[in-house]
Parts: structure tokens; sequence; C-alpha cells
């Protein structure tokens, strides 16, 4: 967010933050063994909030800290 602020205005830059929480991925298995892998999220389920933040074309996550 402050990075943003600093450089919107002289830059073509954007910066964002993505936190997915938790995400059925073989990492996520190995380090939460007792999870119930189908509570969380498949990575391609989280995938269109990636694409979304990442879209030059819609400037409504710029400088936002979003939260899967």
């Amino acid at each position: 967010s402050l990075w943003h602020e600093e450089l919107e205005n002289t830059t073509n830059l954007y910066f964002n933050c993505i936190n997915p929480g938790a995400v059925r991925t073989a990492m996520r298995r190995l380090s939460h063994p007792g999870e119930v892998a189908e509570e969380s999220p498949a990575p391609t389920e989280i995938m269109p909030a990636y694409l979304q933040a990442l879209s030059t074309i819609d400037s409504t996550y710029r400088g936002k800290i979003l939260l899967i």
C-alpha cells in the first residue's frame, strides 16, 4: 500500500499483496497433516482472484491487500 502511494503518480507499476490463506497443495498437506484438505480451496479455485489483481485493465486492485 505504501509503495503504491509513493509511486502511483510517477510510474506504471502498481503493488498488491495477496494472502490466499489455506490452499489445498502438497506443501500444505506436509505442513498441516491433520487438516481436512477438502475444507481448503484448490489452487485453481483461487486463481481468478490472482488474475483479476494482475489485470492491467481493471484498476480496482491497485495498492490493496487481498485476502482470498
